[in-house]
């Protein structure tokens, strides 16, 4: 596995245990503002890497570090989905959610499904 590779790895597995320590109503509501606002950044690291990019005054080192940046928040949204399907689905039904209002901010339908809500 190159550098870059076990880099990814590494951060994909940070991503994945913050969000198992959310609370199942955190996780629902990250979810959804993931959905509904993708340019959103859920921890220090996607707010760094922001900031990385706002500062960056070179058209390639913003290339970079804009990358990395969709990187990290594609990360969070598909760690939130899955978790999303895994607690938030019973968390919601319990809570009486409507589907039909997930699925108008931007859900996909094979997600509800998945978590249960259809």
């Amino acid at each position: 596995m190159g550098t870059e590779a076990a880099e990814e790895a590494s951060h994909d597995a940070a991503v994945e245990r913050a969000v198992a320590e959310l609370p199942d109503a955190v996780v629902v509501r990250r979810y959804l503002l993931s959905v509904t606002d993708p340019d959103l950044t859920f921890d220090e690291h996607g707010s760094s890497l922001a900031d990385q990019v706002s500062a960056a005054t070179d058209v390639l080192d913003r290339l970079a570090r804009t990358g990395a940046l969709i990187r990290h928040r594609e990360r969070w949204r598909r760690a939130l989905e899955l978790a999303f399907v895994q607690r938030g689905g019973p968390w919601a039904k319990a809570a009486g959610a409507c589907p039909a209002s997930m699925e108008r901010l931007g859900v996909p339908s094979a997600t509800l499904e998945a978590a249960g809500l259809r």
